[in-house]
């Protein structure tokens, strides 16, 4: 789970982490915990001997060592400048390998990779009483470093639908004609271009193993 704070003010802006939680359905995680992170830099390197041959049984090396490595605290407020943002990413929404989908409704369609084939997705709605997801994302400001006065922002989101489908639904290779030769086309950086009717930013996705879909699984 991540996001972005803009500070839209012409002021600063600053995050106590210790008084702000990701909270994943009910459970308070946090942000924030007084402990130090230790990071180190190692190298190690070797000569070779060049010199006049040696005698069996006699070697000549040198071998040198370094290690260097420092103490940090850990942030607890960060300092957000004037027309300036800050970015967090921490928590999983969805820390397992799948989800398994209960009593979905189902329904048949034309494959988007080839439309002379149908295929099955599986779908389930949710409110908010009864989704298996529910998070919050309640951060604690101030406009001054002491906090002698705070402001909060308390955002909740809920899994509203799942669905389920085979890959080949989901996203397909986008193709070109060219001389009568058919091609993936690319993009500036070479990767294919990826049809993909289903994404959403306020959505996420994840790749089930066979044995985990709804037709394979007991």
């Amino acid at each position: 789970m991540s996001f972005v704070i803009f500070n839209r003010q012409q002021k600063p802006l600053y995050i106590d982490w210790k008084k702000s939680a990701y909270i994943d359905n009910s459970v308070k995680l946090n942000y924030w915990i007084d402990e130090e992170k230790m990071t180190s830099t190692e190298y190690y390197g070797s000569y070779l001997y060049n010199g006049p041959l040696i005698k069996p049984d006699y070697a000549v090396g040198e071998t040198v060592g370094i290690k260097k490595s420092s103490n940090v605290k850990v942030e607890r407020i960060t300092f957000i400048p004037p027309k300036s943002k800050s970015f967090r990413s921490k928590f999983y929404i969805l820390p397992v390998i799948f989800c398994k989908l209960m009593a979905p409704e189902s329904y048949e369609v034309q494959r988007n990779d080839d439309t002379r084939k149908k295929t099955i997705v599986y779908e389930k709605s949710y409110e908010n009483n009864n989704s298996p997801v529910v998070f919050r994302n309640f951060l604690t400001f101030s406009y001054s470093e002491n906090f002698e006065s705070e402001f909060y922002v308390d955002n909740e989101f809920y899994l509203s639908k799942i669905m389920e489908m085979e890959r080949g639904h989901f996203e397909n290779y986008i193709f070109e004609e060219s001389n009568g030769i058919k091609q993936i086309t690319k993009d500036k950086y070479g990767k294919p271009n990826l049809y993909r009717p289903f994404r959403k930013e306020s959505s996420f996705y994840i790749f089930i193993p066979r044995g985990g879909s709804v037709e394979h699984r007991d």
